[in-house]
């Protein structure tokens, strides 16, 4: 499982800067009046603005995981090592309460995990909706495929392991199995409203979308999948090589279908 997903982080990693971002900095790319005169400012405030959604999505990302959610963590089940251990020494009067919230926080942890993995997931459907050509659709499905399956193991495992009641799990599957769909009504809901509305710039709401979706991929590819990965010692080689081989593998369709 860890060698799928380091693949997945560099076909995530390429998909995110080689297809997503250059497709949007290519699309809201308006040259200025002044680059006849200057070769080199050809790519106008539109360019820029795309890597600032790039960076926008990045952001966004990482406040949902490392600070709304994992705030939250810490406030519901951090707590000092002496006050655990005084509450599970055994034959204390304590230590069936100490077990129930050792439980208790096993599967709040299941729900925030299942939380973040839809969100995840909303976000990669959005990047395939907005995707308007046969090519562009398999390069982003080609990313969300192996981390979608690596997600729905490590979600699964750490529910069981969590005591997660059966309905329970079962709810939640669905609703992480609907999360990327959803993404894809919303992008295609967006960009149909856009048109049908008007609305000056509705024409790139998708390219903007697409651009902030880049900045969502490559904090799944660095923060998500290739750090944690490499934390380990186990297999670094093996991690490494599949790593450069998912980049590779995306890349090389990219420059095949241009």
């Amino acid at each position: 499982v860890s060698t799928q997903s380091t693949w997945a982080g560099g076909v995530f990693l390429t998909s995110g800067l080689v297809h997503m971002l250059s497709s949007t900095v290519n699309a809201l790319s308006i040259p200025p009046a002044s680059s006849t005169n200057d070769p080199e400012n050809t790519q106008g405030a539109g360019g820029m603005f795309a890597y600032l959604l790039c960076i926008g999505g990045f952001f966004f990302t990482l406040f949902l995981e490392k600070v709304l959610f994992v705030g939250a963590e810490d406030e519901l089940f951090h707590k000092s090592d002496d006050t655990m251990e005084a509450d599970t020494l055994p034959g204390t009067p304590r230590e069936s309460r100490g077990n129930e919230r050792k439980a208790t926080q096993s599967g709040l942890v299941a729900y925030l995990l299942a939380l973040v993995l839809s969100v995840h997931s909303v976000m990669e459907g959005l990047a395939l909706g907005v995707e308007h050509t046969v090519h562009a659709t398999r390069a982003v499905m080609l990313a969300i495929l192996p981390h979608k399956i690596c997600a729905s193991v490590a979600l699964g495992a750490n529910m069981v392991k969590s005591g997660v009641p059966m309905p329970t799990m079962i709810r939640l599957l669905v609703v992480f199995a609907c999360a990327s769909p959803l993404g894809i009504i919303m992008a295609l809901g967006a960009q149909s409203w856009a048109e049908r509305t008007a609305w000056q710039g509705g024409g790139h709401l998708g390219d903007v979308l697409k651009g902030i979706a880049s900045g969502t991929f490559l904090y799944i590819a660095i923060i998500d999948i290739i750090e944690p990965e490499f934390r380990s010692s186990t297999d670094r080689w093996a991690k490494f090589g599949m790593l450069v081989l998912g980049a590779a593998l995306m890349a090389v369709l990219e420059l095949h279908d241009h």
